[in-house]
């Protein structure tokens, strides 16, 4: 089972420019924001790979990365440890029981665990032109 699965009808945002579900591993991580209305978190970050079926003016453009922001709500049992200027990680994410996410992101200068509802919210997907030593 995908990580798309658990997206809903949103996820027709990523199928439109990706012909198979892409990789959450080497995700370069720019923000945890953790809310405790919900409770709720919100990771920002880029995959690792560009689109295979890209927009024509993302072509156009020469946008050459992919940004997604992700919601997970009904957050329970987190633990952060660290968080560097320069986040390479993997979400590696399981049904935990028939309602529940077990999520694990973890990297070179991060590690966050917690579980949250199966269903995920894909709150953004945008493609910029990504330059070393930049961000978004």
């Amino acid at each position: 089972m995908s990580w798309l699965d658990h997206v809903g009808e949103r996820r027709k945002m990523v199928d439109k420019v990706y012909s198979a579900p892409p990789s959450l591993t080497d995700v370069d991580l720019f923000q945890v924001d953790v809310d405790r209305e919900g409770p709720r978190i919100d990771m920002r970050f880029d995959l690792a790979t560009f689109a295979d079926n890209p927009l024509t003016e993302w072509v156009a453009d020469g946008r050459n990365r992919i940004q997604l922001k992700l919601t997970f709500s009904f957050v329970r049992d987190l633990v952060i440890r660290g968080f560097g200027w320069e986040n390479k990680a993997s979400i590696d994410m399981h049904l935990h029981d028939h309602e529940t996410l077990a999520v694990h992101v973890h990297g070179n200068t991060t590690d966050i665990s917690f579980r949250c509802s199966r269903h995920l919210i894909l709150q953004h997907l945008s493609a910029y032109i990504h330059a070393p030593n930049s961000t978004p």
